[in-house]
């Protein structure tokens, strides 16, 4: 099956970059045949840039995201990403999981004892479904230093608890590169 590079871009937009594709506000710029993605990894977490836009007009879209598995050698259960349109915007935080979610609920971030973050569900597609939440200062320089694995926690159809370990390894410094962006 051939793609042309437009239809090639929008796959990539919406699958590899769930976080900018949720933001509800505001929207990516639009991609031109020239756009090329640069990926970079730090730890269990991976920095992800899209550049858009004409000669005239360049832009870079960026994205610190880690893919979540049950096991070392199973397929990506869900993703976790935090992005931000422009420098001084606040850090969004994503959640990416299966299709197969209980409604109404939400999606429960806990990333140190007595400390977590609540996602809402903003949409879910036959590639899965998406929570995001607008991050705090304080929740980012928590984020930034964290060393302890924390998880996400949400309920499936059938409305049982599915709980998800998430790595911070690498985080602190995927943070860094995302802020030169």
């Amino acid at each position: 099956m051939k793609f042309n590079s437009v239809a090639v871009i929008l796959i990539a937009q919406t699958l590899l970059f769930p976080a900018l594709a949720m933001a509800e506000d505001q929207k990516p710029p639009e991609p031109t045949p020239a756009t090329q993605q640069t990926q970079t990894e730090y730890g269990d977490w991976v920095l992800r840039c899209l550049e858009v836009g004409t000669e005239k007009a360049p832009s870079k879209v960026c994205e610190i995201a880690e893919t979540v598995r049950m096991a070392a050698k199973q397929p990506p259960i869900a993703e976790i990403a935090i992005s931000r349109f422009n420098k001084g915007d606040p850090l969004q935080l994503t959640a990416h999981v299966p299709a197969n979610i209980a409604l109404p609920s939400v999606v429960k971030f806990d990333y140190r004892e007595a400390h977590g973050i609540t996602l809402v569900w903003r949409r879910c597609a036959p590639a899965g479904c998406f929570a995001d939440v607008q991050m705090t200062q304080e929740q980012a320089d928590i984020f930034h230093v964290q060393t302890e694995p924390g998880h996400i926690e949400f309920y499936d159809s059938n409305g049982n608890p599915v709980k998800l370990a998430v790595s911070f390894r690498g985080l602190g410094d995927a943070m860094d590169a995302l802020a030169k962006q």
